[in-house]
């Protein structure tokens, strides 16, 4: 009876756990299924947590009458129907979930001419580069020229000898939208080339190419600021790091440093009092000192600079001071004895005795502080302005703010900032367990 009593304890604390680790983890899982889709995809009712195709067309368009035409105007007809294939075969067949477009174009049956796009690569031009956010018409799409600078942003291979670039022969045309793209760059969009024929394709590895360039947003999204245009994510990412160095380094440094007096130098009395100190700390809520202390800041200079970031870490936070004492508390009196009768310093006894024993609360306090600050979001957007000082949650906020953003590029970056979490929490996991342990050491 115990055993079986026994047995359906475990089975319900394994479903509980199942249940809990599934909640945690399914909004996770459907973010980073929708940065996999495209823009359109993601609206799809009823909804799918990961995308289900990821097309590449292939547009072959010949150019063989064109046996008087100088290079320089062959290139230019080439590059005119390129751009006009690349931007409106996503744009007119939206729901076909098109990610990638290429386009060849043959000259006495050799391929002269190649170029190849990503949907999201696209996006970008379309919505915040070249074309800033401009419909997608012929017109619009070769007005003073930037047709030009499209096919040079997004690179070709053009030889009139030939290139070696091919594709299917057998497949050419053989797929449901080749007479829509067809009617459409012929009729509609008047193209110079003769349409041949598409080539369809389904390529899943498309869907993992969005992150290259859900990188690249921030460049096109801020390109009025050299800084963010040259190093894009990564600035943001940079400022994080640097933000969290200095704050694990201080916090776990400074707040053994603060206890350990309050544990092995002051006597009982004055412990408690300055204890009760730090403790009352904890019940003012940072939102009531916000204001007052981001003013005193900006006043002081520490505004819209790394500094204003730094600083607030100098204070040693209460909760990691009581951590620290009560385990200094638990270490044997006969190790700082011993070691001061041998003629040990004070300092000797922290920098040589507490601190290499206090290893597991050393990994929480890191790990808590990493957690909080990579989390941590007012305190930095209020004190930094310009977009190169922004940390990785204020980036995503005003990123998320522009209207024109695509939301599988969101959630792409927001996923993204979701990984370093996971992983430290999993790499450190076996430290946090260590801490209710405190070594094994016993009076």
């Amino acid at each position: 009876m115990k055993r079986r009593h026994d047995l359906s304890l475990k089975l319900t604390a394994y479903l509980v756990s199942a249940l809990f680790a599934v909640l945690i983890l399914f909004p996770i899982i459907y973010t980073f299924g929708n940065s996999l889709k495209d823009e359109n995809k993601i609206y799809e009712i009823p909804p799918k947590i990961f995308p289900s195709h990821a097309r590449s067309v292939t547009v072959v368009l010949d150019y063989s009458d064109y046996k008087n035409a100088s290079k320089a105007e062959l290139l230019d007809k080439l590059m005119i129907d390129s751009t006009l294939a690349i931007y409106t075969i996503p744009y007119d067949l939206n729901k076909a979930s098109i990610y990638e477009v290429k386009v060849v174009g043959v000259k006495d049956a050799k391929s002269i001419f190649y170029t190849r796009v990503h949907r999201a690569q696209m996006r970008l031009e379309l919505d915040f580069g070249l074309y800033n956010n401009a419909m997608i018409k012929k017109e619009v799409l070769l007005y003073q020229g930037k047709y030009k600078q499209s096919a040079a942003t997004f690179g070709y291979e053009f030889n009139e000898a030939g290139i070696h670039r091919s594709y299917n022969r057998d497949q050419i045309g053989n797929n449901t939208f080749n007479m829509p793209i067809g009617e459409s760059l012929v009729s509609k969009y008047q193209i110079n080339g003769r349409f041949i024929g598409t080539v369809l394709e389904n390529k899943p590895l498309l869907m993992f190419e969005n992150y290259k360039y859900f990188f690249q947003l921030p460049a096109h999204m801020y390109s009025d600021d050299p800084v963010v245009t040259t190093y894009s994510y990564w600035i943001f990412l940079w400022n994080t790091v640097i933000v969290l160095s200095f704050a694990i380094f201080i916090q776990t440094f400074l707040c053994a440093l603060t206890a350990f007096p309050l544990s092995r130098v002051f006597n009982r009395r004055i412990s408690n009092v300055l204890l009760m100190f730090f403790l009352g700390t904890m019940m003012v809520p940072f939102v009531s000192i916000m204001i007052p202390q981001f003013l005193m800041f900006k006043q002081a200079g520490f505004y819209d600079n790394y500094l204003a970031l730094l600083i607030p870490y100098l204070t040693p936070a209460a909760t990691f001071v009581y951590l620290y004492k009560v385990f200094f508390d638990k270490l044997p009196g006969s190790l700082f004895e011993a070691a001061k009768i041998d003629g040990a310093s004070t300092w000797y006894c922290f920098t040589r005795i507490c601190l290499p024993l206090s290893k597991p609360v050393l990994s929480l306090v890191a790990l808590t502080t990493f957690l909080d600050n990579w989390n941590d979001f007012f305190w930095a957007y209020m004190v930094s302005e310009r977009s190169q000082l922004w940390t990785l949650n204020v980036a995503l906020y005003h990123m998320a703010q522009n209207s024109f953003a695509k939301q599988n590029f969101i959630m792409g970056l927001s996923f993204a900032a979701i990984i370093p979490v996971l992983f430290i929490t999993v790499l450190f996991s076996k430290q946090v367990r260590q801490t209710i342990v405190f070594s094994g050491i016993k009076e």
